[in-house]
């Protein structure tokens, strides 16, 4: 049945009527049509009936009068309770009493309406309808609010004055790392008062062993006292920000690095040199000659700080050869032992198989070397250091561990840290780890690190196996022959360098021409007449730089050999520029010899 002079801006509503007399449902239609409801009327009078019309779910409204024979409103009620349906349940009846509508508002039912007062029957519909519209409303708002508290890539939550939390979603579980059940009334933090604007960046930490993150997080007082907590895990991008600090900071140690170890690498150039001369010239014994040798051992120690310097700055050219991991350790057993006094004994166990690496057999001593005497520093009463080998993952690894003291958290998190230390003052120079840390990463290596307070420390390094044939070192060359009158051009801005390179060479029979800078270089080989056999020349002048001035030189000797030598510890990039020979200061004599012969091919 449809009602009649409807208002059209109200839907059709379909209502499931359940009543037993005839003319009383045509009396409820006609109301409707005289009300103006727009309705479409579905009549059952049994409980069968009724229960089949609920199943099919289509209706909007149910309207049940209260005495039906052998099934009542009581029970209609019950059915639709049952079958799970929440639309609007009216009652109409013209016997029931206030406790029995009582009872049926209790159970269930949105309200009840007397025979005898039938006009408030539409208009009990309508509120029941627009009452079931705004529910529904607002379900579907709080079904999406869910969503998005639940989908939020950030962690959500509700705290009572005392930071513990009441409410949250999943995802702050995640973001800690822990599972929900222990999260329940945790304190997740001690509130700040007053509570701050905008957000924060704080480290907070789970439960039960939940990991410890960097976290955004913003706070807000509700009106019923709880604070709402939005958190955004900025682990990562706080990890970023530490590397790019980290490479910022290298960046400038590295210029600082070179800066410093270029005027260094030149006074112990002098040193070294003069010093051997005077060696030479004077031979002497007893306490001067242990003078002179304890004047190279100083200058010699400045040297290997300066090159850990360069590593740690990332501006030592590196000269990466295959070489065998078990050989390289055993070769270094003596003189570890030797680092490590009477109460730390040292165990080795090599057993890498494959074990050939690609690396600097210098870089790796000084990785080793590092990694020993920071075991030994560990172990002021004695101890056992086990250094071993193997391969695991197609892997070559490189095993140190201690029965030290071991390392807190905040010790681990900055022990690669140049010039970070935990000795005393004067005790040692904090580049140590450093450098063991910027040779691995220069190698592309793996390093791990584990240790706890009291429970010692162990390093792993591990690099891809490496191709090729092994290298042996080739044994040091018998002192150089004369230089049979060979012209030799030493272009170097510090006097000194300059002058004990010409003394060296002079000694050895080379003519020596000298000059401070490019321009004057050029000038000088301008007035010579006679042949350039070679250019030792140094990278970094005023004005012209070393590969410019060999350029230019070239082009008018092509048949003039190279020597670039530089304290920066790196060589020229450019291959354009690359010389005969490259030669790191500071230069001692038989290695400058050397290579001078070879360049000549003497």
């Amino acid at each position: 049945m449809t009602g009649g002079n409807v208002h059209m801006s109200e839907p059709t509503v379909r209502i499931l009527l359940v009543e037993d007399d005839l003319s009383d449902a045509e009396l409820i239609g006609l109301l409707f049509e005289s009300e103006g409801l727009r309705a479409e009327l579905e009549r059952v009078d049994t409980k069968e009936a009724f229960e089949r019309a609920l199943l099919s779910g289509g209706c909007d409204l149910i309207l049940s009068d209260y005495n039906v024979p052998g099934f009542s409103g009581l029970d209609a009620l019950r059915l639709y309770r049952q079958v799970g349906l929440d639309v609007p349940f009216l009652l109409v009846s013209g016997t029931i009493g206030e406790e029995a509508a009582v009872a049926c508002l209790k159970a269930g039912a949105h309200d009840y309406v007397m025979k005898r007062n039938l006009k408030r029957l539409v208009p009990a519909i309508r509120r029941a309808l627009q009452d079931y519209a705004d529910r529904s409303s607002l379900r579907t708002m709080q079904k999406r609010y869910e969503q998005i508290f639940e989908r939020a890539s950030e962690g959500i939550c509700l705290m009572n004055s005392q930071g513990e939390l009441q409410f949250f979603n999943q995802r702050l579980a995640q973001i800690l790392g822990c599972s929900a059940d222990v999260l329940q009334g945790f304190r997740l933090l001690e509130l700040p008062d007053p509570l701050p604007e905008g957000a924060c960046l704080m480290p907070l930490s789970g439960p039960l062993g939940g990991k410890t993150i960097w976290a955004s997080l913003s706070l807000a007082l509700l009106s019923d006292g709880l604070v709402l907590g939005m958190l955004t895990d900025m682990t990562f991008t706080r990890q970023l920000e530490m590397q790019l600090q980290q490479a910022q900071k290298m960046e400038a140690l590295g210029r600082l690095a070179g800066g410093i170890a270029h005027d260094f690498n030149n006074l112990l150039s002098t040193i070294i040199g003069f010093t051997e001369i005077a060696q030479e010239e004077l031979e002497p014994k007893g306490e001067a000659g242990a003078c002179f040798e304890e004047v190279l051992r100083a200058a010699r120690r400045g040297a290997a700080l300066t090159r850990q310097l360069l590593i740690v700055g990332r501006r030592q050219a590196a000269a990466p050869e295959v070489m065998g991991i078990n050989h390289g350790v055993e070769e270094l057993q003596q003189m570890l032992r030797r680092l490590l006094g009477p109460d730390v004994e040292l165990e080795v166990r090599c057993t890498a198989f494959p074990d050939t690496i690609l690396l600097d057999r210098t870089h790796f001593a000084q990785v080793l070397m590092n990694l020993v005497i920071n075991s030994r520093d560990a172990m002021p009463a004695g101890g056992i250091i086990q250094i071993s080998t193997d391969t695991m993952q197609g892997r070559v690894r490189l095993t140190v561990s201690d029965q030290g003291t071991g390392m807190s958290e905040e010790i681990k998190a900055s022990i690669f840290e140049p010039f970070f230390t935990t000795k005393e003052a004067g005790k040692g120079t904090g580049l140590g780890l450093s450098t063991v840390y910027s040779i691995v990463k220069q190698s592309e290596a793996h390093l791990e690190l584990d240790s706890r307070p009291g429970e010692g420390t162990t390093f792993v390094i591990s690099w891809p196996p490496g191709e090729g044939t092994v290298q042996v070192e080739r044994p040091a060359r018998p002192p150089v022959a004369q230089g049979e009158s060979r012209t030799i051009l030493v272009a170097e801005d510090s006097q000194p360098v300059r002058q004990v390179f010409a003394a060296l060479l002079e000694r050895q029979g080379y003519r020596v021409l000298q000059a401070a800078d490019a321009g004057e270089a050029l000038r000088v080989e301008k007035a010579h007449q006679g042949s350039l056999d070679l250019l030792l020349s140094d990278v970094m002048m005023p004005g012209l730089k070393g590969p410019e001035l060999a350029r230019l030189l070239r082009a008018r000797r092509p048949e003039m050999r190279v020597i670039l030598t530089s304290g920066f510890g790196s060589a020229v990039d450019d291959p354009e520029d690359q010389a005969d020979s490259f030669l790191e200061k500071p230069v001692e004599a038989q290695r400058l010899l050397e290579s001078v012969r070879e360049v000549l091919g003497m």
